[in-house]
């Protein structure tokens, strides 16, 4: 009887261990993980000296761990024991801080970010004289990250970088100065606020749209200062409306949406309802809407909903030939920010350098001869010299 239930045993530890890579190897290839926000490892392709060199096999065994079958149903089951049943501070890469999702970092020591801060700086103060030769003006808008803007909500014995971001916020605001370029540093501003809380996220990475509003709004004055002339929307015209769609943040989807921190995410409705305009995006017109929303009120929504997400070229015409127009060009920050800032110009032109690549963004400026040029990055992007940070002329 015992030999039995023994052999028993062993057919059915055989038969899973047997059936689990078989039935993930048969199931349907995924290009990205949805909840993780990540690309998934892709199907190796079968080489001779990939499988002598052993890679071919390693891939194979970094696909399967990707596309393990029912692979979100165990990883959701996972993160509810780690986070509900054992009530960990840190799961999946995420802390529960104080009623805000934050990255959990590694702990690392001083950064001396003096050399590209001096680069950067020095190759926006060349595109700035690019802008300038074509009759524009330029601003450079830094926005702090959402664990930037939460630092002080970490749990007091976890890594926060907050040495690390002053230093960078410090540095970079002095070479921009030194190099004559106008910057403004929103995180002062916002964090001043008694709003400040309503400002941003506490389930994803970026500012909600009131943050983008007051973020918009200190933009303006600053571009008043530099001799432009123009206007921002005010509070008192804008009604926002929560979504009653559940919203699934970059933090939140890596906790399967299991934590009891959440958000909603709201749109706004006023004064550009009254401005009528068309959009274009990449070079095809498009329906002229800020917003990308579902069909009803059950499926989920992300920050994507603004502009529908990144965009390689956006533009928006608004036939009013009296105003400036404006170039803005910069990561998803921008996204939100967009769907105030047309109303202030002319026409709008917003570039993504992540996913544009049909001219650099001097020959794009000589060619549009903008009146505004506007760079807005997050604070973990300062002297990050890739995509949007390809300034050089």
């Amino acid at each position: 009887m015992k030999r039995r239930i023994h052999l028993t045993f062993l057919f059915c530890v055989l038969a899973v261990l047997f059936a689990v890579p078989v039935l993930s190897a048969l199931e349907p290839d995924e290009e990205t993980s949805f909840y993780e926000n990540r690309a998934l490892t892709q199907r190796p392709v079968w080489s001779l000296e990939g499988m002598m060199e052993g890679e071919y096999f390693t891939q194979w065994e970094s696909y399967l761990s990707d596309h393990i079958v029912r692979r979100d149903w165990w990883l959701k089951a996972y993160t509810v024991e780690e986070t509900v049943l054992l009530r960990r501070e840190v799961v999946n890469d995420v802390v529960l801080g104080q009623d805000v999702l934050l990255p959990y970092m590694t702990q690392v020591d001083e950064v001396d970010y003096t050399a590209q801060v001096q680069q950067m700086a020095g190759d926006l103060a060349a595109l700035q004289q690019v802008i300038a030769d074509n009759g524009g003006v330029f601003l450079y808008i830094g926005v702090p990250e959402q664990y930037s803007y939460f630092r002080d909500r970490y749990p007091d014995y976890l890594f926060n970088n907050d040495a690390n971001l002053t230093h960078l916020h410090q540095q970079f605001a002095q070479a921009l100065e030194e190099q004559g370029v106008a910057y403004l540093d929103i995180l002062p501003v916002l964090k001043e606020d008694e709003n400040s809380d309503s400002y941003y996220f506490r389930t994803d990475h970026h500012y909600t749209i009131r943050g983008a509003l007051r973020t918009w709004q200190a933009a303006v004055e600053q571009l008043q200062t530099l001799g432009v002339d123009v206007t921002a929307v005010d509070e008192e015209e804008v009604e926002f409306v929560s979504l009653p769609n559940p919203f699934y943040g970059s933090r939140g989807r890596k906790l399967y949406d299991t934590s009891p921190v959440s958000d909603t995410l709201e749109i706004w409705r006023g004064a550009w309802e009254q401005v009528p305009f068309t959009r274009y995006d990449n070079g095809a017109q498009v329906e002229s809407t800020l917003f990308t929303l579902p069909g009803n009120d059950e499926e989920a929504v992300a920050y994507t909903a603004y502009m529908g997400g990144d965009q390689a070229e956006t533009r928006i015409e608004t036939d009013r030939p009296e105003l400036p127009d404006a170039l803005i060009f910069g990561d998803s920050f921008t996204n939100a920010l967009e769907t105030f800032a047309f109303l202030s110009f002319d026409t709008t032109v917003s570039l993504d350098l992540r996913h544009y690549t049909q001219q650099t963004l001097a020959q794009y400026i000589a060619e549009y001869q903008p009146d505004v040029v506007i760079c807005i990055r997050d604070d973990t992007s300062f002297v990050n010299f890739e995509g949007n940070g390809q300034v050089a002329p």
